[in-house]
């Protein structure tokens, strides 16, 4: 599945949204990253964290997918304008993880 993703999804639309802004022609390595979320941490397996602190992501695209119980509420991110942009730092917006659904960004937002 994940070389599915990548190759059939993610690197084509990264070539197409991101190559100018990333100043790269074709993504070549992918990295699998799982956080698990709970408002209770310390009560959930696999759910260690209560958030994240602001950063950027090490990488030049990353997707954000919503997986877990329908019901499940929070997970909001929160974009920065781009590291190293004259606009770094500006609040650009929000996204509250819909289960199912996918949100492709640079990983250069913090």
């Amino acid at each position: 599945l994940n070389n599915l993703l990548f190759h059939l999804i993610i690197r084509p639309l990264s070539r197409e949204l991101f190559a100018k802004t990333e100043g790269f022609d074709d993504l070549d390595w992918r990295q699998g990253y799982i956080a698990g979320y709970s408002h209770q941490p310390s009560e959930r397996r696999g759910a260690q964290r209560h958030r994240l602190v602001p950063h950027t992501d090490d990488s030049e695209v990353t997707l954000n997918v919503g997986m877990g119980d329908e019901d499940f509420t929070g997970g909001a991110l929160a974009f920065w304008n781009l590291r190293g942009s004259k606009e770094e730092g500006r609040h650009v917006g929000d996204f509250e993880p819909i289960m199912g659904h996918a949100l492709l960004h640079s990983g250069r937002h913090l």
